[in-house]
């Protein structure tokens, strides 16, 4: 009788067990996010300073959460992640002039550069700078990351380091030695060749084609004429052209074209370029040869193509 007592009381006891089993949440404590620190240092791009910068943490998995966040100030600051791996971009969120695309995986996020509103030229991006960590593990102890240098690092205080580096480039035109400057209302610079956008991930140029307009400042006095702008560099700068446009005092607006490719191939750096062009003439008058090779930079008077627009009205 005490036997089968205690084989009725085991029974219930495991009914019990069972149930309380089948009714209680289990929870994973790796499913629970974990905060990482993300520090950026600016050693690859002494001197910048941006507003904010935007980070996207794409998941291993295609099927889970993409996490993005966004840092006011250049210094970085905390995230929050679920425990897993990932792949992270960011990049500087205070241009108005750049558009950010293929958010929907690590590979195809992109950054271009807006049209104006005729849509013929881009407008200037503003420097952009872009960082990215290829391997990112999130775990219950801390981080393990891969860093640009490609050397992977453990951290138990969950500090992921990253160096963000210059992905545009400053174009700076410089005309010198201007002959008949005092007959010039205005002038415009315009590259055309430049890429429209780039991949942020592998930082390849996207788009060859683009053109930038930059108003040119004139001084007469100096004999100089110049302007600063920004865009992408191109992915082949081969058959890269500078287009100058002057408009005369008389109404008159002339056109003339410049092969930059060689100062492009030989600048020091794609983040910096000064294109130079010495000594040129501004017409007083019609051309005396429009079908002057281009290319050509001491062109004198020849060269110029008289063209049939508004440069306040059809350029940026």
């Amino acid at each position: 009788m005490t036997r089968k007592l205690s084989n009725i009381a085991l029974i219930f006891l495991l009914a019990v067990t069972a149930c309380a089993c089948s009714h209680k949440e289990i929870i994973c404590p790796a499913s629970e996010t974990r905060q990482i620190t993300v520090l950026f240092d600016w050693a690859n791009a002494t001197g910048a300073s941006p507003e904010g910068m935007t980070l996207y943490f794409f998941p291993a998995s295609d099927k889970e959460q993409i996490w993005r966040y966004d840092i006011s100030g250049p210094g970085g600051g905390p995230v929050e992640l679920p425990a897993g791996r990932y792949r992270m971009v960011a990049f500087n969120s205070d241009l108005p002039g750049i558009l950010i695309s293929g958010k929907e995986s690590y590979s195809g996020i992109s950054a271009s550069a807006r049209r104006n509103s005729s849509g013929k030229y881009i407008m200037p991006t503003g420097m952009l700078y872009g960082a990215t960590v290829s391997e990112l593990e999130v775990t219950l102890c801390g981080v393990r990351y891969r860093d640009s240098n490609g050397t992977v690092k453990e951290c138990g205080q969950s500090v992921v380091r990253c160096l963000p580096d210059s992905l545009s480039t400053i174009f700076t035109v410089i005309f010198k030695n201007v002959s008949g400057l005092e007959h010039a209302a205005s002038a415009t610079a315009i590259i055309h060749g430049v890429a429209a956008g780039i991949k942020l991930a592998d930082r390849v140029p996207d788009g060859d084609g683009a053109a930038l307009a930059s108003q040119l400042s004139l001084n007469t006095a100096g004999r100089e004429m110049n302007s600063v702008s920004s865009a992408f560099y191109p992915s082949d700068p081969t058959g890269t052209t500078l287009q100058l446009i002057v408009t005369c005092r008389d109404g008159k607006t002339y056109s003339h074209n410049f092969d930059i490719t060689p100062q492009l191939l030989n600048s020091p750096s794609k983040h910096n370029v000064i294109i130079m062009i010495d000594s040129i003439s501004i017409p007083e008058g019609d051309p005396t040869d429009p079908d002057d090779e281009v290319g050509d930079i001491d062109v004198g008077v020849d060269g110029w193509s008289p063209i049939e627009i508004d440069v306040g009205v059809t350029l940026p």
